[in-house]
């Protein structure tokens, strides 16, 4: 599809938008807190772990301070990082591995932004898919790799979106 000079002139922005190094990533969040965690709400800082944090100096202080304080705690905390896979056993790196109390922030995202084309249109009924996800696609700065590419993947999250209008199944 030919891109319009105000398609071209959002894919500017969107580009522009992308390469801010100010601009966060984010990857997912917690959908609960257990009750029995809740002191551990306000320590929470997102899923991207310190650029310093090696997994091996992390494993190793949990089991020194396991012996130094005699703490079953650290030998439980030490032994679930690997028995979870959060830690690999070789290696000792950290895994990429998200626990069950995390919802994917991708499909999250998807849907807020099929809820944004769609109030989009209702607000125009004039304004096609193509021009809602563009302006949805800079507005979010969607992750791809062109602006084309994100318009695309928006129209497919929305076309999946969209209730079935065919003939019930026979059961």
């Amino acid at each position: 599809m030919m891109l319009t000079k105000a398609d071209l002139k959002l894919r500017k922005s969107w580009e522009r938008k992308k390469r801010d190094p100010k601009r966060g990533h984010f990857y997912g969040y917690i959908v609960e807190v257990p009750s029995d965690m809740a002191d551990m709400k306000g320590l929470y800082r997102g899923f991207e772990r310190p650029e310093g944090l090696r997994g091996k100096d992390f494993v190793q202080e949990l089991a020194s301070l396991a012996l130094e304080w005699g703490d079953q705690r650290f030998a439980q905390c030490f032994r679930a990082l690997f028995e979870l896979g959060i830690v690999n056993k070789q290696s000792h790196s950290f895994t990429k591995k998200r626990g069950p109390h995390v919802s994917s922030l991708i499909e999250s995202a998807k849907d807020y932004a099929v809820a944004q084309v769609r109030v989009l249109r209702g607000r125009n009924p004039n304004l096609s898919e193509w021009e809602a996800c563009a302006q949805v696609a800079e507005d979010l700065v969607w992750e791809a790799t062109s602006f084309e590419a994100a318009i695309e993947q928006l129209r497919q999250a929305s076309r999946r979106a969209r209730p079935h209008k065919g003939k019930p199944a026979r059961g």
